[in-house]
């Protein structure tokens, strides 16, 4: 008897393992059919613009660098038309469900970044900047772009992506006024302070007016916070024939915060901060270690053969 409930049970798991296995080969059949369906489809009424769907220029704004040169890029906005401009909006509203918004970062990471990714956030953001750089062609998607620019995200960071590229392109749009922008950008006490830093990093050279607002709150500002912001605003406006002498004045004040910062920033610019190489060579005795391994840093990124002619052969770690 105990045999016979022994088979009976075994045979009772048997058919368990049978149907768990049958249930899991289903289910990786669909994740199979979903994964070659989102790889392979594509939209069929997609505009093409010199010899591009629109997608593909869309991620020429989506990342910090681009593939295509800035010749290519104009030749593109200049070829847009009102079919693309209901396109970017749509892009812009996409509202993608956690599930596929998820699936679609599991096939990023799996294609290791190399393909685009339709449903990704920087894509919506990328949009918003293509509509931005349309300028007056652009005006019926305002009300879109206003609502981006309050949109919520599960993940903050992408949020503030979105909704900064939102407030760059309204700003090209309709002309916001820059000054206000600015000024909220350095108001780290609002939560979404950073929606308006974020703006500037992709204005760039639109920004060039508010340059004065930025060097005075570097300049004076006693937050570091606003010092730091301030300061490498500055450099996301690529003028460094504008930017680079305030920060080089920076560099001589006694405050050490302020030394640091600017510091900082010049690193970002790399070659473009040489007119202040001497002024940092004369900062490797700065009596504040921090701004010495700082300054050791950037001479090393604006010029490494004639930094290792000084007193180090190697930058210094943070």
């Amino acid at each position: 008897m105990r045999r016979l409930q022994f088979v009976c049970l075994n045979h009772r798991l048997d058919s368990m393992r049978n149907r768990k296995g049958l249930w899991f080969g289903l289910l990786a059949l669909a994740l199979v059919g979903c994964a070659l369906f989102f790889c392979f489809s594509s939209s069929p009424d997609e505009p093409v613009v010199n010899g591009h769907p629109l997608g593909y220029w869309i991620d020429q704004f989506a990342g910090d660098g681009s593939g295509e040169s800035p010749e290519a890029i104009q030749s593109a906005l200049s070829a847009m038309d009102d079919r693309c401009v209901r396109a970017l909006i749509d892009e812009l509203n996409r509202t993608p469900s956690p599930l596929l918004e998820a699936f679609d970062n599991w096939k990023d990471r799996l294609n290791r970044g190399t393909d685009p990714n339709p449903e990704s956030p920087y894509r919506r953001a990328g949009a918003a900047l293509v509509l931005g750089h349309l300028g007056s062609r652009a005006t019926n998607a305002i009300p879109a772009l206003e609502n981006a620019s309050r949109r919520r995200m599960r993940i903050p960071e992408q949020g503030e992506d979105i909704r900064g590229a939102a407030i760059a392109a309204l700003i090209l749009i309709r002309h916001d006024s820059l000054d206000i922008c600015a000024r909220k950008s350095l108001d780290v006490a609002d939560p979404y302070s950073g929606d308006y830093r974020y703006a500037f990093y992709r204005l760039g050279t639109n920004a060039t007016p508010v340059i004065p607002i930025f060097v005075n709150a570097a300049r004076t500002a006693t937050s570091f916070d606003v010092k730091y912001f301030a300061a490498h605003s500055l450099v996301w406006i690529h003028r460094p024939d504008l930017t680079v002498p305030p920060l080089i004045s920076m560099l001589k004040q006694t405050n050490n915060t302020s030394r640091l910062v600017a510091a900082e920033s010049l690193a970002e610019i790399r070659d473009a901060a040489k007119p202040a190489w001497n002024d940092l060579r004369l900062m490797l005795n700065d009596p504040d270690e921090k701004v010495r391994r700082q300054v050791t840093n950037v001479l090393w990124q604006i010029d490494s053969v004639a930094a290792q002619q000084l007193k180090f052969v190697q930058p210094q770690r943070p």
